[in-house]
């Protein structure tokens, strides 16, 4: 849904402010002033729709407003009020608005007006402290008045920028804390994990090219260690990539969605290599998801597939199904082995990362014995709405 702009919701209410000196000064003609002349109200009128442009000229604004009154005064001789009102607070925002030249002015050209109103009405006793007290209550008063919302103003606009540079730096300082510690895990990776796993690789490679006299079987299982252990030190390689990636988002995989379908099949040749009877239904629709949940659902075959193998017979039979939907992918392992006990009530650190994975992407998972064995199902939605009653995939 699209917002409204915030500068045009508040140009309505603004309209109608600017719009109620107006509305005040012939209002005040029309019900309190008995028997008005045209004088009168077309002074009251030109204030008032003068009073409109303040917030565009108001230097403008209070001159022709004095102006309206001298002549309104002297050739009428009846007090007008309405247009001393909205002098008055034509001065107080040009205060507000301009800075000390156009206030000097507007202030000067306001004495000079009630000066010239003071000695040159009838009505006028045309006292000196009748003067002062003039100015001091139509002139001083609104000058004063505009300073301090002027200060009051700027002052929320200082508070204000130094609160959002104060929440720029925040934001700066936490993510060159988290730069920094993603650079020291992947140094640690790097120099310690790495470095095992290399010497891993190497040293079964050299023991498979040296000892001529292995059986067969022996062979077979030293080249497959050799083969995973150069897998899982590619894969080191590209998670440190991704640490030393300050640019790279927080939800980024170390695999593409091209390869999601071969990794898969790659995750199940290793279970099968290690002995798993492995029967799989994967859809190659799968590799229409998204980087993120494409990730997702390779982790939790991967997860399956190692559980399987290291809790169940070493000739279990497993069930792996992947299929997609029309706005959903699902994920279903399922294994003869009979849990112990202890691990009945209890869940691995690798379940508890698969929960919050799939958790972070609105799915759900559930894993846990059942009639044959253990079983897992994961549903992984492509948007952020989860069904109200998810689909759970049976075990071929």
């Amino acid at each position: 849904m699209k917002l409204p702009d915030p500068s045009a919701t508040a140009a309505w209410p603004a309209a109608i402010v600017r719009l109620l000196p107006l509305v005040a000064a012939v209002g005040y003609v029309a019900l309190v002033m008995a028997n008005p002349n045209s004088i009168t109200w077309s002074t009251a009128v030109g204030a008032g729709m003068l009073a409109i442009l303040g917030y565009r000229f108001p230097l403008s604004v209070v001159v022709g407003q004095s102006t309206i009154l001298i002549a309104g005064e002297l050739l009428d001789s009846t007090p007008l009020v309405p247009v001393k009102v909205l002098l008055v607070l034509s001065l107080i925002e040009l205060v507000y608005r301009r800075g000390r030249r156009s206030t000097i002015a507007g202030a000067a050209v306001a004495t000079v007006t009630y000066v010239i109103l003071h000695y040159a009405t009838v009505y006028s006793d045309r006292s000196i402290g009748g003067l002062a007290y003039a100015l001091l209550g139509v002139v001083a008063a609104p000058v004063f008045l505009g300073l301090f919302l002027r200060s009051t103003k700027e002052s929320l606009d200082v508070a204000q920028e130094r609160a959002t540079e104060a929440e720029l730096r925040q934001e700066l300082e936490t993510e060159a804390a988290r730069v920094h510690e993603r650079t020291a895990i992947a140094r640690e990776l790097h120099d310690v994990i790495a470095h095992h796993v290399a010497s891993i690789a190497l040293r079964v490679g050299v023991a498979v090219d040296v000892l001529d006299d292995l059986a067969p079987p022996a062979r077979a299982v030293l080249t497959d260690v050799q083969r995973q252990a150069s897998a899982a030190l590619s894969d080191l390689r590209g998670l440190i990539g991704v640490l030393r990636d300050p640019d790279m988002s927080a939800g980024a995989g170390i695999i593409e969605v091209t390869d999601l379908v071969g990794a898969i099949g790659t995750a199940l040749e290793t279970g099968r290599r290690a002995g798993l009877q492995i029967d799989d239904e994967v859809d190659h629709r799968i590799g229409q998801v998204d980087a993120i949940r494409g990730l997702c659902v390779l982790r939790l075959v991967q997860e399956g597939v190692t559980n399987a193998a290291r809790h169940g017979a070493p000739d279990g039979a497993v069930h792996v199904r992947v299929t997609r939907e029309a706005d959903a992918s699902f994920v279903t392992i399922a294994n003869s082995c009979t849990p112990t006990p202890d691990r009945r009530h209890r869940a691995g650190f690798g379940l508890i990362g698969l929960r919050e994975r799939v958790a972070a992407l609105d799915g759900t998972l559930s894993a846990g014995p059942d009639s044959d064995g253990w079983k897992m199902t994961a549903y992984l939605p492509d948007g952020t709405a989860a069904p109200t009653a998810p689909t759970v995939l049976a075990a071929s």
